[in-house]
């Protein structure tokens, strides 16, 4: 077992060396995860609501300012007029008109003031999502880093098992030479090493596979010259001395997804007192100013630019009290309607515990089955590996068959892919229940 152990690493540490002396970009998982935090465009829209739920969060602030406007008009009139005497005689004049007008709402039912708290509602849910969306990729990186190195490992047991099968094809050639083993031996050892070799073409199409998967997710475009860290950066935790329930505990304070249903019930809830406010009389107070200047044509009675200014000038101030008696009755059907959303969202934040409850114990039965599997595989690996040894031996000293032999080589390498296969699935199961825990963050 410690030989295989050996034979794994030094296989891994030459894989890295050949991939640095290559031009190989090698990559390790966190930085595979910041890659793909930063490019993945599912996360730069998500982005983007969260910019527009915070202006719309601004906006609901900037609404208690006072709205202020300027107007500017321009008449001409042509035509005839009666004059003092009674005669019609021409009357073109030319009009200049302006004036600012202000309104500040004092009142209104409490809508605005909860339209900011709603708003802030909006835009922290937005910022909830847009982290699970980033926990999202990062945990898709992340299994998908794992399946790299798990075929990273297949590769070496294939080439493990393929050197197996080369020594004893050395060790059949010479026993034929001897004479001491018939032909068909040595035949069939061939033939097992031709299927191994085959199996280690087919190990490195798996890896490449992989590798390809990995590079989509982190927006990598030479795939021939991409490749990742092989030691193994993601130890198993004691996640599962926990309950389901501590953990789900946990979640449901922690999770962004879950905190995000939150703050839209408390959003839900602001939209009610929002559609309730229009019950409420709204006052207003307004503010205006105005002046003009009137030129009539061939008149010796046009009085100057300046003094028109000051005797047209025209300022006003009032307050304006709205008292709502009957809108159609959209006031009550927008009440109802926003307590029918709030329900919803009710519903929606029920059915998310639900499904967080059945993920989290899906995960930790699958934790648990996947470290009872690799206690079994070691067994395993220890058994065949005193099994094969205990072959070789009867074989090389011609006590033994070659078919017994090979089904023996067989059994180890298959148990060691077993146990390979044990330890990451229970390590990407534990990094689940560890993020659900809150204990991995990204």
């Amino acid at each position: 077992m410690k030989r295989t152990l050996f034979f794994i690493l030094a296989l891994s540490f030459v894989s890295v060396c050949a991939a640095q002396e290559s031009g190989k970009v090698v990559l390790d998982l966190q930085t595979c995860i910041e890659m793909a935090k930063q490019h993945n465009l599912n996360i730069q829209k998500s982005g983007i609501t969260v910019e527009q739920q915070r202006i719309n969060h601004v906006q609901s602030k900037e609404d208690f300012l006072p709205s202020l406007s300027a107007n500017l008009g321009q008449n001409f009139y042509f035509g005839r007029s009666l004059n003092d005497e009674n005669i019609y005689q021409p009357n073109n004049s030319a009009s200049t008109t302006v004036g600012v007008n202000g309104s500040l709402t004092l009142f209104n039912g409490l809508q605005r003031l909860n339209t900011v708290k709603k708003a802030q509602f909006d835009y922290n849910a937005a910022l909830k999502d847009y982290q699970k969306q980033s926990d999202d990729i990062c945990l898709q990186v992340m299994s998908q880093y794992l399946n790299v190195l798990y075929y990273k490992r297949q590769l070496e047991i294939a080439k493990l098992q393929l050197e197996l099968s080369q020594d004893q094809f050395r060790k059949t050639r010479t026993q034929v030479r001897a004479g001491s083993l018939p032909k068909g031996d040595l035949i069939e050892a061939q033939a097992q090493v031709r299927s191994d070799e085959y199996g280690v073409v087919q190990a490195q199409s798996a890896l490449q596979s992989q590798l390809v998967s990995l590079g989509e997710l982190i927006f990598i475009e030479d795939f021939d010259n991409f490749d990742i860290t092989d030691e193994d950066q993601l130890p198993a935790s004691d996640i599962l001395e926990m309950t389901v329930r501590d953990i789900y505990d946990n979640a449901l304070y922690l999770l962004p997804s879950v905190q995000a249903e939150e703050l839209r019930i408390q959003s839900a809830e602001r939209q009610i007192k929002i559609a309730k406010g229009a019950y409420s009389p709204s006052l207003t107070f307004n503010a205006g100013y105005s002046n003009s200047y009137l030129v009539i044509q061939d008149s010796p009675d046009n009085a100057a630019f300046l003094d028109q200014l000051k005797a047209n000038s025209a300022f006003s101030v009032g307050f304006s009290l709205n008292i709502p008696i009957f809108d159609r009755m959209q006031t009550p059907n927008a009440v109802k309607s926003a307590k029918l959303s709030l329900q919803d969202q009710k519903l929606d934040f029920e059915i998310a515990k639900y499904n967080l409850y059945t993920a989290i114990q899906d995960a930790y039965n699958n934790a648990r089955n996947a470290k009872s599997q690799m206690v079994a595989a070691e067994a395993a690996v220890k058994s065949n590996k005193e099994a094969y040894d205990y072959q070789k031996a009867k074989y090389e000293s011609g006590t033994s068959s070659v078919y017994d032999y090979n089904q023996a080589r067989l059994d180890y390498t298959e148990a060691l892919s077993q146990q390979v296969q044990a330890k990451f699935e229970y390590v990407f199961r534990t990094k689940i229940l560890s993020y659900y825990n809150g204990d991995l963050v990204f």
